[in-house]
């Protein structure tokens, strides 16, 4: 997890560093960047934290298994054989 209290940190970090585009990372970086945006320089209260908890439970940095098999059928058009 990375924490800063500088909103121009973040705003770099996001700006210059970001993610390969549309890789899960990428997807879960940029629902916690929208979250954050929505409520910069806010308060943080138990319905931004609720907010973010619901984010990670979706989408945790963990690579989701449906994402992936979804990216190989897109990629390769068909379904993952066992082996």
């Amino acid at each position: 997890m990375f924490r800063t209290a500088n909103q121009r940190l973040i705003d770099l970090f996001r700006d210059y560093y970001g993610m390969m585009p549309n890789t899960w990372k990428d997807i879960c970086f940029k629902k916690r960047y929208e979250l954050y945006k929505t409520y910069r320089g806010a308060k943080v209260t138990d319905y931004i934290m609720e907010k973010l908890k619901d984010i990670v439970e979706e989408f945790p940095y963990v690579i989701n298994e449906k994402w992936i098999r979804q990216k190989y059928i897109e990629l390769l058009g068909g379904e993952l054989c066992e082996i």
